[in-house]
């Protein structure tokens, strides 16, 4: 899921259930370091591809 965050793109990926308790958390959220949208949805792209 893409998010703006001020004019940061920002990637959020969901945790799966077995590791919430471990990471406390339900999503994680990755700055893409670009406020350009194409750019964006290319490097979530990759970064969905690595998780």
């Amino acid at each position: 899921m893409l998010c703006v965050r001020g004019t940061t793109y920002r990637f959020g990926h969901i945790v799966p259930s077995s590791l919430r308790t471990a990471l406390n958390r339900r999503k994680i959220w990755f700055s893409l370091k670009t406020g350009y949208q194409n750019e964006a949805r290319k490097r979530a792209s990759l970064l969905h591809t690595r998780i």
